[in-house]
């Protein structure tokens, strides 16, 4: 989480010494809690973050300035990477930047915009099975229902049967 905190101080949020201090004790984790499984990456997953893990969709949040605020473990396992690598990265660092502007940029900034978007693209995993993908961006809105980001939902669908 350490690791995370820093990462959001270098992405230019600004915090006091007391919120700093106040937030790295809000980290700290207790002995027996790091001793218990659930801790694996050093938090202790919320039961919203239990049934978004447990979707077979690929579910990401993603920021005004494109970088991940969440993302499950059905993405992260997609990426071969913990869901905790992606938190406060741009997004085009796992896409490549040209997918990022030829296709998800456009599409994020009408979802930004308050629409709806829905698309559909074809991609390979990492062991080269191939996929089309429904990707759908729903605006993500903020406590006060301003939009704060998009929330990306998605659906696998394998391209070929499997043989028996």
């Amino acid at each position: 989480m350490a690791i995370l905190f820093e990462r959001y101080l270098s992405a230019g949020l600004v915090f006091s010494q007391p919120e700093i201090a106040q937030i790295k004790d809000w980290m700290s984790v207790s002995p027996k809690a790091s001793d218990d499984p659930a801790f694996a990456e050093g938090y202790d997953p919320s039961p919203h973050e239990l049934v978004l893990d447990s979707l077979p969709e690929r579910i990401a949040v993603v920021g005004l300035d494109y970088r991940y605020i969440y993302t499950n473990k059905r993405n992260g396992e997609f990426h071969g990477k913990p869901p905790s690598a992606f938190v406060g990265r741009h997004l085009a660092e796992f896409i490549d930047k040209q997918r990022f502007l030829s296709r998800a940029k456009p599409r994020l900034d009408q979802c930004f915009g308050g629409a709806r978007v829905s698309y559909i693209y074809e991609i390979a995993d990492l062991r080269g099975r191939m996929f089309e993908v429904n990707c759908t961006m729903t605006p993500f809105l903020g406590p006060d229902k301003s939009i704060i980001g998009a929330l990306l939902t998605l659906r696998m669908n394998p391209l070929f049967a499997r043989v028996a």
